[in-house]
Order: structure tokens, then C-alpha cells, then sequence
């Protein structure tokens, strides 16, 4: 008999180490408001949500939903790796938190048929380690 495991029980110390230097760079995304990328309630989630230490396991259906429609739009507008860097740091967040967020970024293809997943695969093609090991969990969680 076949045992699956969570990506979560997948340990690598490397990804580990790269995801804890990404989450401690600070994002304005004001300038993203500021270039057009966000609106003011899409601003407002990312402040909301965007934090060290936050816990999304209670996070409504509603503003699940919403803040992952941002983090999949702006992965697939944004170019600067640091800004790809740290937006896959909040949705491997989301995702790992509970087993049912998955269901926010599902969703995303109802406005968009290339979501959630195309962005994602835009960051394996990009020349950074950190971008390709963690878009790689990223659709490995979404397509489990």
C-alpha cells in the first residue's frame, strides 16, 4: 500500500532557509498601489495579511477567496523577484495553514482560466532557485 504524505511533512532545509530570508524583506505595496498593479481593497488585504506571524486557518471564505485572487493576479503581473519571492511566501502560508484554502485558489480560475496556475509556472522559468523550488511545492499542493 502506497503512503501520501502533506508537502508539509516534505522537509527541505534549503527551501526552509530561502522562505525564512524572503518573508524578512519588507514589501511596500504601496507602490504597487501606487503603479496600478492593486486597487485600495486589494491594498487592504495585503497589509491584513501580509504579517510574520499570521495564522490563516480562520480566514474567511470571502476574504480567502479575495486575498488569493491578488496573490495569484499579482504573481502573474509582477516581474521583480523579490516581489515573486514574497508572494509565494504568503501563498505557501495560506495553503499550509489549512488543508481547505486550497478551495481560495481553485476559485481563481473562475475569473481567469490560466489561474492559479499559469503564473505559477511562469516563476519555474525564471533564474532563481528560491522561485523554482517554491512554485514547485506551490502546484504540487494545488494539484494534490
Amino acid at each position: 500500500m502506497t503512503e501520501t504524505f502533506p508537502t508539509s511533512l516534505v522537509l527541505n532545509a534549503h527551501l526552509d532557509e530561502l522562505t525564512t530570508v524572503a518573508r524578512q524583506k519588507p514589501v511596500s505595496w504601496e507602490d504597487c498601489r501606487g503603479a496600478g498593479l492593486i486597487d485600495e481593497e486589494e491594498l487592504r488585504l495585503l497589509n491584513t495579511y501580509d504579517k510574520p506571524d499570521q495564522k490563516y486557518q480562520e480566514i474567511s471564505q470571502e476574504e480567502g477567496a479575495a486575498l488569493a485572487r491578488v496573490l495569484v493576479n499579482l504573481t502573474d503581473k509582477i516581474t521583480r523577484i523579490d516581489l515573486l519571492q514574497h508572494l509565494l511566501v504568503i501563498i505557501d502560508d495560506v495553503l499550509e495553514s489549512k488543508e481547505a484554502n486550497v478551495s481560495f485558489f481553485h476559485q481563481t480560475s473562475t475569473k481567469n482560466p490560466k489561474f492559479p496556475y499559469s503564473p505559477l509556472l511562469k516563476c519555474l522559468a525564471k533564474d532563481d532557485d528560491f522561485l523554482a523550488l517554491k512554485s514547485s511545492k506551490i502546484l504540487t499542493t494545488l494539484l494534490s
